[in-house]
C-alpha cells in the first residue's frame, strides 16, 4: 500500500537489503499509510469478525522510542526501548492491538522502523511465548519448497548463501531477535 501511495504521488520506493530507504516525503506517506489508513482497515476487519481491536503506532503512549539506524536509509529506526504497559493493559481486558511499526526518536522525530523487527521488539517486551510473521511465500524457501524447521544457528548461512533475500531477510533476522530475547517459538 505504501508503494501505492509513493507512486501516486510520484515518489520513487528504494530499498536496502530489504528495508525501506526512508526520506522526509516517503516519512509522511509510511505514517499516514500504516499509522491511518491500513491500521483501521485491520482494526475493521477484527472488529466486523467480533474482536475488539485498538489502532495504535509506536508513538502512541511513547510504546516505542527508536533510534536512526543508518543515514542512508534516512528516517528508518530501530527500537531502542519499549514501555508495554499499555499494551500490557488493553491485552489484560481482552483487546486486540493492531500495531503500525511508526515511532518516534528520542528527538520526537519521526521514524519508520522496519515490521519485522518492531514486532520482535513488541514480544520480547511482553514476553510473548509466540511471534508469527505471514510472507507472501509462506516461509523461507529452498528449491521451492518450504524449510519446515530453522535453527538460530541456521540463519546466517541462509543469508549468506543467499537462499534468503530481499525482504525475508529481515523477518529472519528479527526472529533471530525475538528468540534471543526469549521468545519462545517463531513461526512464518
Amino acid at each position: 500500500v505504501i508503494d501505492k501511495w509513493l507512486e501516486m504521488l510520484g515518489v520513487a520506493s528504494k530499498f536496502i537489503d530489504g528495508q525501506r530507504v526512508t526520506d522526509a516525503v516517503t516519512i509522511s506517506v509510511v505514517e499516514m499509510v500504516l499509522s491511518g489508513l491500513v491500521n483501521k482497515q485491520i482494526v475493521s476487519v477484527l472488529t466486523d469478525e467480533g474482536f475488539d481491536a485498538v489502532g495504535l503506532s509506536g508513538r502512541d503512549g511513547n510504546l516505542a522510542v527508536a533510534e536512526n539506524i543508518n543515514s542512508k536509509l534516512g528516517y528508518a529506526g530501530e527500537v531502542k526501548k519499549v514501555h508495554p504497559k499499555l499494551l500490557l493493559k488493553l491485552l489484560k481486558e481482552k483487546f486486540i492491538p493492531v500495531l503500525s511499526p511508526v515511532c518516534s526518536g528520542a528527538d520526537g522525530s519521526v521514524l519508520n522502523v522496519n515490521a519485522d523487527f518492531f514486532a520482535a521488539s513488541i514480544a520480547v517486551s511482553v514476553r510473548a511465548a509466540e511471534l508469527n510473521f505471514i510472507t507472501l511465500t509462506g516461509g523461507v524457501l529452498k528449491d521451492k519448497k518450504i524449510i519446515g524447521k530453522i535453527r538460530c544457528d541456521d540463519i546466517p548461512s541462509l543469508i549468506k548463501d543467499k537462499t534468503v533475500s530481499k525482504g525475508m531477510i529481515p523477518k529472519l533476522l528479527a526472529s533471530l531477535e525475538a528468540r534471543k530475547g526469549g521468545v519462545g517459538k517463531v513461526n512464518m
